[in-house]
């Protein structure tokens, strides 16, 4: 694969970026830290700005400070935005979007886009217009920040997630064709409706399916099939998924791109541990008191928890499996399944809180199942289901837990978040009818839970083993549309063969559950990624002429407010090419990345001989000459027999210099605001930076271990004065700080150095310059 796969730039676009909705959300977020290892700032997440005050959203954590000049330019063009940084690990770039000032323009931005791509918004509702528009504004934001800090030579990718994004890539396709696109599709809107609603989907797959007017969702469905045919990559999760988009939207994806995990959220093994004891201890303090009864220590402890999709996330088949096994196949040890399905919850139950050592009766048997207070919960399909297969908790070899909440650490009875209440449990059940990717049961296998999940699951279909016998951690059931029977008979069985484990072969289970989900961590995954990338890029490389010879018109469409623009005026940007030497020349480059040659008058002189006036109007930067030479100079130089000469005498006496070896002594490092190297270098304003700048070369000529540590005060000329591209640098960080651990993580990013520090609480970037002084090395920490 050719170089151009890697993009300078990645925008990442979601309705569920700093917005918890759903499993999009677990996607970016835990994908976040890896693609910030591997881009930097240059990686840019982008979401709604629905909350309207910045302090509201704990999610977000605006900077002021971050690209501020081109925030304050966006705004003056009427793109109401924040930047900040997204709170998940990693802290990648965030850039909020208030897109209801285009709610005026609506009309005319969907009638463009009919005409333009024939996309059908006629009869979308406000669930389709508001996350329409919101992708529409992305594409402008997108479009804003290339334009104002990027180049027509800067590889860009614009990634957008599902169809409520869409109109990002059409809009950039029309306005912005530099920009590769990247549209990625979880679940398509026509099988989640025929999911939803109850009818048989694996038989539409198949054959005949309803039309999106049947289940009112043309504009959503309009949306999704264009973004995906105008995408230069059109991507799902799963191969369960692929299915769907080859019947629904008449196109196969070109990656299959699966979901993964960070390694980083499952703990060490002795805090592990120790969360796994708090966890049980939480989960049998809450079983005992709603049972007003003692709980075996041996206790099989299931979960089953997501969003609450009765028939799509297996409630059905997982509540009819425990009422076969209460009432005809009791599990060889007691079992309590604890139900983590968000419902309409108005808040924990005064008694357990108030109460927690009080046996007092427990009442109805509706108190004996709910942890929190339920409202209509004479018409919630769980308990009544519950209910209705005589689940009332009166037998003590099986038994239900329902808590109708979202675990955040701060729902008022078990204050635990997922994580660390899933360390608890010893098995999973997630036996999904429609589930496009399926992270309960990945998250549970890292967390050494065993999970019994679907064939209709598209983590079942990748994992595609240990279905009859949990070798691999996880068992997978079966499911059609219409064997739930068949279906809950196999969960029962599944179950009594595990709890008839003993302690060892449970052991081992557990330790192959979490082998099996390592294959799914994100570092083992990002490649399929790097492929849609590279086929972005090369679709858009195609496109080049469209924005080398002249950039698009822009939108014709207007904020809300915006007043007409005045004139445009010309923004310049300085771009510079990547330096190819002829042959016989490349000397000239190491030569130039080292101010060694600033005190060799020797070797300032052979880089003034090249030419004269170019020299002194580079103002004796030999980068920035070497850059502005023709390639014929360049082949006119590689001819000249005494220059030649005259470069090979000074390349090898600089190599002899350089490989002196160090005096024995300590190393040194010296710290200073100012170092004068030389008359460009605006690093130094008196006396003070001459000392130190002399200092640095009388060390480097002493051979002297020495350091030098500093600023940059950004200068357009220092900055092409930087050693050569893609030399690795390596810079030396305290290991501990205030007595807490620090986890530095370094990237490399041609000719700085990114340093990414996890403070406790917070993530500290640096970008750190590195210039060669001779044998003394100087790192200067970026103030931009």
């Amino acid at each position: 694969m050719t170089e151009i796969n890697k993009p300078d730039f990645l925008f990442e676009v979601s309705w569920e970026v700093c917005n918890k909705v759903g499993g999009i959300h677990t996607v970016i977020s835990s994908k976040a830290l890896s693609m910030v290892k591997e881009l930097g700032d240059n990686y840019i997440v982008i979401g709604p700005d629905l909350w309207k005050d910045e302090n509201n959203n704990p999610a977000f954590l605006e900077d002021t400070r971050a690209y501020n000049q081109w925030i304050e330019h966006a705004r003056s063009k009427g793109l109401k935005i924040k930047m900040g940084r997204w709170s998940v690990p990693g802290s990648p770039l965030a850039i909020l979007v208030d897109f209801t000032p285009l709610f005026t323009g609506k009309d005319e931005i969907f009638t463009h886009l009919w005409l333009k791509y024939k996309l059908d918004s006629l009869n979308g509702q406000w669930d389709y217009i508001e996350p329409a528009l919101f992708g529409y504004a992305a594409g402008m934001v997108i479009e804003s920040f290339c334009q104002y800090h990027l180049t027509f030579s800067d590889k860009i990718i614009a990634h957008f997630h599902e169809w409520m994004t869409g109109c990002g890539i059409l809009y950039l396709r029309e306005n912005f064709p530099q920009a590769g696109t990247v549209f990625t599709t979880h679940a398509t809107v026509m099988a989640r409706s025929i999911a939803g609603i109850g009818l048989p989907l694996y038989e539409s797959l198949a054959g005949a399916a309803p039309d999106a007017r049947e289940l009112n969702i043309v504009a959503k469905h309009s949306l999704e099939k264009i973004s995906a045919g105008e995408a230069d990559c059109f991507t799902t999760v799963s191969d369960m998924t692929a299915r769907e988009c080859k019947r629904f939207l008449d196109k196969d994806p070109d990656i299959v791109t699966p979901n993964g995990f960070d390694e980083f959220i499952v703990p060490d093994n002795f805090l592990f541990l120790e969360k796994r004891e708090i966890a049980r201890q939480k989960l049998f303090q809450v079983a005992r008191f709603l049972f007003d009864s003692p709980v075996a220590e041996n206790t099989l402890l299931v979960i089953h928890s997501g969003r609450y999709e009765f028939r799509n996330k297996g409630l059905d088949v997982t509540i009819d499996a425990m009422e076969i096994l209460s009432h005809n196949t009791p599990p060889e040890v007691p079992l309590i399944l604890f139900i983590f399905t968000p419902a309409y919850c108005t808040g924990p139950r005064k008694d357990i809180m108030e109460q927690w050592h009080n046996h007092a009766e427990r009442g109805n048997a509706v108190n004996r199942i709910l942890t929190h207070h339920l409202q209509g919960s004479q018409d919630d399909p769980v308990l009544q289901r519950l209910l209705g297969n005589h689940l009332n908790n009166s037998n003590p070899n099986v038994r239900v837990v329902f808590s109708p909440v979202y675990l955040n650490g701060q729902d008022g009875i078990y204050n635990l978040d997922y994580y660390d209440l899933l360390a608890g449990f010893d098995l999973s059940i997630f036996p999904s009818y429609y589930e496009p990717w399926g992270y309960t049961p990945m998250e549970s296998l890292a967390f050494r839970v065993p999970s019994i999940t679907s064939n209709l699951s598209g983590f079942g279909v990748a994992v595609q083993a240990g279905k009859e016998n949990f070798e691999t951690g996880i068992g997978i059931v079966t499911r059609t549309d219409t064997n739930s029977r068949e279906t809950s008979a196999e969960i029962a069985r599944m179950v009594l063969e595990f709890s008839g484990k003993d302690s060892a072969q449970m052991h081992a289970i557990r330790e192959s559950a979490q082998q099996t989900s390592r294959k799914f961590q994100w570092k083992n995954l990002l490649g399929e990624y790097r492929k849609a990338f590279h086929m972005a890029l090369v679709k858009a490389d195609k496109r080049a002429e469209l924005f080398i010879k002249g950039k698009p018109a822009e939108t014709h469409f207007l904020w809300a407010g915006s007043k007409p623009s005045k004139p445009a005026v010309p923004i310049w940007r300085k771009i510079f090419i990547q330096l190819h030497l002829p042959p016989g020349l490349e000397p000239l480059k190491k030569l130039a990345g080292n101010l060694w040659w600033t005190w060799d008058y020797e070797a300032a002189g052979m880089f003034r001989s090249i030419d004269p006036v170019l020299w002194e109007r580079s103002r004796q930067n030999p980068l920035v000459m070497l850059n502005s030479l023709s390639a014929g100079a360049l082949a006119k130089l590689a001819g000249n027999k005494p220059f030649l000469e005259k470069l090979s005498s000074t390349g090898s006496r600089f190599d002899s210099y350089m490989r002196s070896a160090a005096q024995a002594g300590p190393s040194v490092a010296y710290f200073c605001m100012e170092f004068g190297l030389h008359a460009d270098l605006k690093l130094y304003s008196g006396g003070l930076g001459i000392l130190a700048g002399d200092l640095l070369k009388e060390a480097s000529d002493r051979n002297i271990a020495l350091t030098g540590i500093g600023l940059l005060y950004r200068d357009g000329y220092f900055v092409q004065k930087i050693s050569d591209r893609g030399e690795q640098m390596a810079v030396t960080v305290p290991q501990s700080f205030s007595n807490q651990p620090l986890h530095p993580v370094y990237t490399s990013d041609g000719d700085w150095l990114k340093v990414s520090i996890a403070f406790p609480g917070r993530t500290v970037f640096a970008k750190i310059w590195l210039v060669k002084v001779g044998r003394v090395q100087l790192y200067l920490m970026d103030t931009d």
